[in-house]
């Protein structure tokens, strides 16, 4: 009798009764877009990202968490942290998430952009526009920042020369 071979991922895929297809090219997109924690890159932008590209593929939304959990792992460079894992221990895609978002963006991170918002300056020869477009992207590096709209708009308009 033939025995299927074992699965060595930590990602168990949900099972399904329909058979979803993965066509080539949408392994091809997410692969050309992998997160390779750079300096520059960011967990949350990846995920941001990943979720875009995910979404032009027509799928359909029932469907979503079998093909998140079928193509993360063509996001990522490095996926030894992964691997090792406990085998097929990531059951939901909110657990492969917070996997992500615990190993690339730790409490280090956090406290430290959260800190940058806290402390956010216009600098001397920055117009307006351009400070609120770099206040917004040091908000989304750090979605879980906890800041009140209130206290968002209080950090930013303190933070503005006096001139502008």
């Amino acid at each position: 009798m033939y025995q299927r071979p074992m699965i060595f991922s930590s990602i168990a895929m949900p099972n399904t009764v329909k058979t979803l297809e993965m066509k080539p090219a949408f392994h091809t997109l997410i692969s050309t877009h992998q997160f390779t924690t750079l300096d520059h890159e960011d967990a949350y932008s990846h995920l941001s990202k990943f979720y875009e590209l995910v979404g032009t593929m027509g799928f359909h939304y029932d469907d979503m968490e079998n093909v998140y959990m079928s193509l993360i792992p063509f996001s990522l460079t490095g996926k030894e942290w992964l691997n090792s894992l406990p085998n097929q221990s990531l059951t939901i895609w909110k657990d492969v998430e917070e996997k992500i978002l615990q190993r690339f963006f730790p409490i280090s991170l956090y406290i430290k952009a959260k800190s940058k918002i806290s402390i956010f300056r216009q600098w001397l020869e920055e117009a307006y526009c351009e400070t609120w477009e770099i206040f917004k992207m040091m908000l989304r590096k750090c979605l879980n920042h906890g800041f009140k709209y209130i206290a968002q708009l209080s950090i930013f308009l303190n933070g503005l020369r006096s001139d502008t």
